[in-house]
């Protein structure tokens, strides 16, 4: 499989790739709202701008690659990228934009909604991210809404170059008990990691140096991307079951027949989903912006479900 030609700055799109936030079939993907940006690690804003201004954007590969990036070590991971052909977990030597994924902070975006977390990627790595966390969850890992996101335009911390974050091609999770520290703190057990890796991501609790195990970045192109799409969907299946069990039968049926008002969100979340919002430690109906927000995200389902 190869890529097609690039396309207006915003990288390639490989043959055979579908548009999930126009699929019907999968509901749980929506467009990008700027307005409800990822969570970031705080420590990382810190030290990395939030918001870098436009000019920036044009800078030359050669100049971003200046800087080398830390390599992982020897761990358990392998040199070949799991299951998906000519990805090599360790291989640092080219970036995003070199691979096809286009100018960082340019790409279209997705949402990811899962039980209580919600992440934003490029839209071509959607609908694998789709499948890879919630088969994580239902094996009893919970992410969590607070310290869990994906994209953020931002360069790596003292260093000209880009950040993966920056194309929406990696993802932290549960950061503040999977710090970026040594030695190495996670929660994360071996089967999470070996799936991610499985699918073509590399994991930061494998760096040689200062360990990053909230971090997960895809390694390869948007054609490996599509392969390691296929193959999720063969192993993984469709989350639309997972999708389903996740907002249950009740949300479900507030989605379809009562709409997003907040009062409505409030009650039933109370009851339904309180196991969700104590998971990022967060009294939805004492908090307004949270109710607000989920109820835009709810409309956003709702508006892809077609009710």
């Amino acid at each position: 499989m190869t890529d097609i030609v690039e396309n207006g700055g915003i990288g390639v799109f490989p043959p055979g790739f579908t548009d999930p936030v126009a699929n019907p079939d999968v509901p749980w993907a929506v467009a990008a709202d700027a307005d409800q940006p990822d969570p970031v690690p705080v420590d990382r804003l810190d030290e990395e701008p939030a918001d870098v201004k436009a000019e920036d954007r044009g800078q030359q590969v050669a100049d971003e690659l200046a800087a080398v990036p830390e390599k992982p070590g020897s761990g358990d991971v392998g040199t070949a990228g799991g299951a998906v052909p000519g990805i090599d977990l360790r291989d640092y030597s080219r970036d995003a934009q070199q691979k096809g994924w286009g100018a960082p902070c340019s790409a279209r975006r997705a949402t990811v909604t899962l039980r209580a977390a919600r992440v934003t990627v490029d839209v071509r790595l959607a609908e694998l991210v789709g499948l890879i966390m919630p088969a994580n969850e239902a094996q009893g890992y919970v992410y969590r809404a607070a310290d869990t996101g994906a994209y953020n335009c931002r360069k790596i911390a003292g260093t000209t170059r880009w950040s993966n974050h920056a194309w929406g091609i990696a993802i932290d999770e549960n950061w503040t008990t999977n710090p970026f520290t040594s030695p190495l703190t996670t929660d994360k057990p071996r089967w999470l990691i070996d799936r991610w890796n499985r699918y073509g991501f590399a994991w930061g609790g494998d760096y040689s140096g200062r360990k990053d195990p909230m971090h997960f970045e895809f390694m390869g192109s948007p054609a490996q991307a599509q392969a390691a799409l296929e193959l999720a969907r063969r192993e993984l299946g469709n989350n639309q079951e997972e999708f389903d069990m996740a907002t249950s039968e009740e949300l479900k049926h507030l989605i379809i027949g009562y709409g997003t008002r907040a009062e409505n969100i409030e009650k039933r979340l109370d009851g339904q989903m309180w196991s969700a919002v104590i998971g990022y430690g967060q009294r939805v109906e004492q908090t307004e912006a949270a109710v607000a927000e989920l109820a835009k995200t709810l409309e956003a389902i709702r508006a892809k479900l077609g009710a």
